[in-house]
Order: C-alpha cells, then structure tokens, then sequence
C-alpha cells in the first residue's frame, strides 16, 4: 500500500502519523506491550478520523519503554485495511537519557568550580 506509520513528538505530545487514504471512513488504533502481528491479541486504544492519533508517554519512566502499535482503516463500505505493518513505537523517556547526562556533568563541573574557588 505505501503508507508508513511513524511516532513523532509535537510539542510535548506524541502521536502516531500516517499520510490520509481515501475513500476511509475511519481508523482504529491497537496496541500491545509485546511483539504480535495478530491483530486479535491486541488492545483497541481507540479511534481516529484523521490522520495523527495521540499515544501515551511516560516521561517519568527509569527505563525505555516500547509499545508495539498497529492501525487498521476502515473503508465506507466496511471492508478493513491494515495500513502498516506493526510498529514499534517508544513510549518512554529515551531522549531524557542524554538530559540526565548533561545535568550530571553540568553538576559536576559546578562542583569543580566550587572546590577551585575555595583554593
């Protein structure tokens, strides 16, 4: 088909993008926390006439975390459509990794000056 499914953040949001089909009435979401191309063993996280879907992000979690995403349109006449394979998406704080790093170093370096000026 030639549609892909990406994760994008806008703004501080994270959404499921996709380029719009025609002649779909709607699109449904699913989601699951493990690894399956069986549409019927995962979750319906909802439904979506545009083309951008909003997925949750746990910005507070230790670890990266990955949800595995599939959408399916649905055709005005009742047919379904898988429109990507399944994707996985992150849905955990992998850029916040390089955050804590530069705090760290920006800590360490504050306690460097300290420990100078004192001399």
């Amino acid at each position: 088909m030639g549609i892909t499914v990406t994760g994008q953040q806008i703004g501080e949001k994270y959404y499921l993008v996709r380029k719009g089909i025609n002649n779909i009435d709607k699109y449904v979401v699913y989601r699951s926390d493990f690894e399956t191309s069986d549409i019927t063993t995962m979750q319906k996280v909802g439904e979506t006439t545009g083309t951008m879907f909003e997925y949750p992000f746990n910005k507070l979690s230790k670890n990266t975390k990955y949800a595995y995403y599939l959408i399916e349109g649905i055709c005005k006449d009742g047919t379904t459509l898988k429109i990507d394979n399944v994707k996985k998406i992150v849905v955990g704080p992998a850029e916040n990794i390089l955050l804590i790093i530069l705090i760290s170093m920006f800590g360490y370096t504050i306690y460097k000056l300290y420990g100078y000026s004192k001399t």
